[in-house]
């Protein structure tokens, strides 16, 4: 038997709890004792209960009994029960125990305890006096008051609301102690009053109790101090427009709070601020500026450079020659750019109509408004008549200019070009036309001022058709034949069109004549005898085709008909005009003319004869008998 004492004292509950542990591991049990709960978390102070239960399966016991620091126990048979009314130890155990009869092995069974105690205090400190500096290293100091188990014990860092560790102490004292946790930081401008806290919890398991409290420190506001820190990029270039409002910022973060001294171009104030502005820019703003940033802990530099530009006031374009150019002459175009800046960044632009002549760009390098005069040599053509001429000017500043720098353009200069005549087609033309077609000889010409036209060549064409570009001949006649020459004059000079024209001989009208038969008075129904005259106006040879009558003077009064009314004569059936019948060459065809003219009158007088017969004879007419020629009965073919 085990004969156990107990003391209230810590200590020798702890040496029998030993020293009995130690009997029991050397045996093995197949049934030990069982607690209820298997393990307890109490707060230090709080009443509190167990009960144990041995030899559950009904086996041989003997010696049962509690081992207990404090408190008292009851015993139900096999199940014991223990009750503490104020928990005042901080490390102890409960042991129940039994001998095993069939086996005479010492059975035994122990109660963990956690005794705790949440923390008095959560405080927070840093191991430094005064504001911190960026970039070195401090430590934070999170202080937890009185707790119990500290073994069991969570602490986590928080800036503003972000955890930043989680940590614990890896000691296993039972009693409260006072535990101080650490966290190295290294701040920057950003943690610049930022507040740091950290809290503590107790982690006992799932025995403890839920409601266990989270005990947090107070708020540490940190003060960094940084050098300077520029708001903008350290080096700006700005363009302006003269006249605009002018604002430079060099504002920059800092703690302390930094100091700005400038350096200033040209003759112009100093200045301190954080941002120069301008009212109304001119071209003395231009330039350098330097602004320096400092503080204690550092120094930073913005340069600007600032560029004025002046848009033109206007532009216009002249040329340098009163009133009109001549093709083939040189003219100067001037552009005048009134009042810009920067002289050197302007970029002139010629234009005719819509295209592109030349770019031109100064070489000067004035910074104030200037008026400047670009010019480009040119030498019009008859094309560029009525063309409209024009410039613009535009600053080129480059990509931190602003995008909507205007771009001046000049009114328009439209050209009056002379120049001398030019044929809308070829000086030389060969023609050949039929005789009796319509001619039309065309010999426009364009130029400036319009030109005049003067028509040389047969007279009896020519004369009435002086200036017009187009001379028509309704009716070609051999006579028409020729060269023909168009002079186009202007002021600028002349030009001369000639022609050549060829007449050929036409298909010459064909006049029939048909004599019927006439019995009892009744004419007969087909043509007995058929006369042909193939002739034309003036120079067709006249033939005479299917002559079937025998009276040849007949066909001369034909004849001399048609030629008397077509204004010619015929001398052995070839035609010679009446204005020809002077010349000596034709003495043999006048004779000729003679005698039939004579024929005609006889003729004339044969039908009167004829006439007066048919008047005092009644019956048959027939020319036949009246001539007393004999006839000779020819079929016709239908007409």
């Amino acid at each position: 038997d085990i004969q156990m004492n107990f003391l209230h004292t810590n200590a020798y509950i702890k040496a029998v709890y030993n020293h009995n542990l130690n009997v029991f591991l050397t045996d093995q049990c197949a049934h030990e004792p069982v607690f209820t709960p298997s393990r307890l978390v109490v707060k230090h102070g709080d009443p509190t209960s167990a009960s144990c239960s041995i030899c559950q399966h009904g086996c041989r016991y003997g010696n049962p009994g509690l081992e207990k620091p404090i408190g008292t126990h009851t015993r139900n048979g096999t199940m014991f029960s223990w009750r503490v009314n104020s928990m005042t130890e901080w490390d102890m155990s409960i042991m129940c125990h039994y001998k095993d009869l069939e086996t005479q092995k010492q059975c035994c069974g122990t109660l963990p305890i956690t005794v705790y105690k949440p923390p008095d205090t959560v405080s927070i400190s840093v191991n430094h006096t005064g504001p911190m500096v960026e970039g070195r290293q401090y430590t934070l100091q999170c202080t937890v008051q009185d707790v119990a188990p500290v073994g069991n014990l969570t602490v986590t860092f928080y800036r503003r609301q972000t955890s930043l560790v989680q940590t614990g102490s890896n000691k296993t004292t039972k009693a409260p102690v006072t535990e101080t946790f650490t966290l190295k930081i290294s701040p920057s401008k950003d943690d610049d009053g930022a507040q740091y806290w950290c809290e503590a919890k107790l982690q006992l398991g799932p025995e403890a109790p839920q409601d266990l409290p989270v005990t947090v420190s107070q708020n540490l506001t940190a003060t960094v101090y940084y050098k300077p820190q520029l708001n903008h990029p350290s080096k700006r270039t700005i363009t302006i427009t003269h006249g605009s409002h002018l604002q430079l910022n060099c504002s920059a973060a800092g703690n302390p709070s930094p100091s700005y001294t400038w350096t200033l171009p040209g003759q112009l104030n100093s200045f301190n601020g954080s941002v120069f502005t301008v009212s109304a820019v001119t071209v003395e703003h231009e330039g350098k500026y330097t602004c320096i940033v400092s503080s204690d802990l550092g120094t930073a530099t913005v340069l600007f450079e600032v560029k004025v530009q002046k848009p033109p006031d206007t532009v216009s374009i002249s040329v340098n020659h009163n009133g009109l150019m001549v093709e083939g002459r040189q003219y100067t175009l001037q552009c005048t750019v009134q009042d810009v800046a920067p002289v050197g960044n302007l970029t002139v632009t010629f234009y005719r109509r819509q295209t592109s002549l030349v770019q031109i760009r100064s070489n000067k390098t004035t910074k104030a408004p200037v008026t400047e005069t670009f010019t480009l040599k040119i030498s019009p053509s008859k094309d560029d008549d009525g063309a409209q001429y024009w410039c613009e000017a535009k600053l080129q500043l480059g990509p931190e200019a602003p995008q909507d720098l205007p771009v001046m353009v000049s009114q328009n200069l439209t050209a009056t070009v002379y120049y001398i005549p030019q044929a809308v087609n070829s000086l030389s033309h060969e023609i050949n036309v039929t005789e009796g077609d319509t001619l039309h000889l065309n010999c426009s010409a364009v130029g400036n001022p319009s030109p005049s036209y003067n028509w040389s060549g047969p007279t009896h064409h020519i004369s009435p058709f002086n200036n017009i570009s187009v001379l028509t001949i309704k009716s070609v006649h051999a006579d028409s034949a020729g060269q023909y020459n168009c002079t186009v004059e202007n002021n600028m000079g002349k030009v001369n069109v000639l022609f050549t024209v060829h007449v050929k001989g036409g298909s010459c009208p064909v006049f029939t004549f048909e004599i019927a038969m006439v019995k009892n008075g009744v004419a007969e129904k087909q043509p007995r005898y058929l006369l042909s005259v193939l002739f034309s106006p003036s120079s067709c040879k006249l033939t005479l085709a299917h002559v079937k009558l025998r009276q040849t003077f007949i066909v001369t009064v034909l004849v001399f008909g048609i030629g008397v009314m077509n204004n010619s004569l015929f001398c052995f059936l070839y035609p010679i005009p009446l204005t020809q019948l002077s010349t000596a060459n034709n003495i043999s065809c006048i004779l000729v003319t003679a005698i039939l003219f004579c024929v005609v009158i006889g003729a004339i007088l044969l039908g009167a004869y004829a006439a007066y017969y048919k008047h005092h004879r009644m019956g048959e007419y027939n020319l036949k008998k009246i001539l007393r020629v004999r006839s000779k009965h020819i079929p016709m073919l239908p007409a």
